[in-house]
């Protein structure tokens, strides 16, 4: 006499089978996020400078900004954000530049080993039009992301000295010297925090350091 059929032993709602399928699935996405995270950025560099080390409230700054494809494959879909100083006015950007609440926005592909050059310009207003709140510094900072990436692939940004003394003149903020300010270029790993938080704090490290030299100099 023939034994009787047992059917597969299933939980509830789960297909006989559906589990050897689900697992493959599963680990292969876990996988390809994993290859995603781990995948290094896109080799770029990029630089921006408005030209001076010091400025005053009321003055326009013009921002040079340059990009370069350091791969000779092409990147596409690339967009560069330059965010002005707090408080910046009568923003424009050049070059097809979209202005969004004092931040000017590009997008662009570069061929392989290809540069781009963007600017972007605004007056330098105090945030909320009222006192400085204490700041002798003010930055402008860029990034560039590829395609609809959330973190940028690198960032850089230029600080320039405010006058401690209110009423210092445009010619004498041009000539403040090289201490005043400068650009720092800011890699992907790290490349917004940078970019927003640190780079005032490197770059006031730099100064303090120079000035410890010239007054060393001077005794």
């Amino acid at each position: 006499m023939p034994r009787p059929r047992t059917r597969p032993r299933t939980r509830p709602g789960v297909r006989p089978g559906a589990r050897s399928v689900l697992l493959p699935l599963v680990c292969g996405a876990a996988a390809l996020a994993a290859v995603a995270a781990a995948a290094p950025p896109p080799p770029m560099s990029i630089a921006v400078t408005d030209g001076v080390d010091a400025v005053r409230w009321g003055s326009r700054l013009t921002y040079h900004v340059t990009l370069k494809n350091q791969d000779s494959a092409p990147l596409h879909g690339v967009r560069v954000e330059q965010r002005l100083p707090d408080g910046a006015r009568e923003v424009r950007g050049g070059g097809g530049g979209r202005v969004h609440h004092g931040t000017v926005v590009w997008r662009t592909d570069l061929a392989g080993r290809a540069t781009a050059a963007f600017t972007a310009s605004a007056v330098l207003g105090r945030p909320d039009g009222g006192a400085d709140g204490g700041r002798r510094r003010t930055a402008g900072t860029v990034c560039a992301y590829v395609g609809a990436a959330a973190a940028p692939a690198v960032c850089a940004a230029d600080t320039d000295e405010l006058p401690a003394v209110p009423g210092l003149s445009e010619d004498a903020a041009r000539t403040a010297g090289p201490a005043g300010g400068g650009a720092l270029a800011v890699g992907a790993a790290g490349a917004g925090a940078a970019a927003l938080a640190g780079v005032g704090f490197v770059v006031w490290r730099r100064r303090a350091g120079r000035r410890a030299e010239q007054a060393s100099d001077g005794s």
